[in-house]
């Protein structure tokens, strides 16, 4: 029986997957589908992760991203379903736009320097996850962390996804806040709202 060997079709066809998910989580209306389309996303990258050749780096991918970010979001979507009505304005695709341009721009500015500084040697899948993830192999979850944080500079990177994570979660109390409210107060209002008899606060 032949060795595994990461096929370039299955590559592109994940690949296409999650930026058919990306883009789908970024531009559909229903908050639920958006979340599902993100997870959808996050998985797909696990599988990239696989076929380059890193199993560990898809495994956290799987637990971490495809799994704890998801789901978080569900949970806020249905903590704050009734006040969709209020998170959407006018100036909301306007602002994104004018943020996405400029990040957009130097991302192409980032990719032609490096496409053009020097031409790669081909190198097939496992192997370009070998380089890409660790000079002394992949496999040794040490040596991955070493290289990732201090050699390749990119702990600036896991602090930014640090923060951006917080963000979310202030933003998402935010949301859900409101003053003046008690839980038990929001929770008989709404079965006010379905016809069903609204509970005393101070029960």
């Amino acid at each position: 029986m032949e060795p595994f060997s990461p096929s370039p079709v299955a590559f592109y066809l994940i690949a296409l997957t999650a930026v058919a998910m990306a883009v789908l989580a970024v531009t559909s209306s229903n908050l639920v589908r958006a979340s599902l389309a993100l997870a959808f996303c996050l998985f797909s990258l696990a599988g990239i992760f696989w076929l380059l050749g890193s199993p560990f780096m898809a495994a956290l991918q799987l637990l971490i991203n495809a799994g704890a970010i998801p789901i978080t979001t569900i949970f806020m979507v249905l903590m704050t379903h009734s006040r969709f009505s209020r998170l959407r304005s006018p100036l909301s695709a306007i602002v994104g736009l004018l943020v996405a341009l400029p990040l957009l721009g130097a991302s192409f500015l980032l990719v032609s320097r490096a496409t053009g500084a020097a031409q790669p040697t081909p190198l097939g899948l496992e192997r370009l996850g070998v380089e890409l993830l660790s000079q002394r192999g992949a496999t040794h979850t040490l040596s991955t962390g070493e290289t990732m944080v201090v050699q390749g500079g990119t702990i600036v990177a896991f602090q930014v996804a640090a923060v951006i994570l917080l963000v979310a979660l202030v933003g998402a109390i935010i949301i859900a806040f409101r003053p003046g409210e008690t839980t038990l107060r929001q929770i008989g209002r709404r079965g006010f709202d379905r016809g069903e008899e609204s509970p005393r606060a101070d029960a």
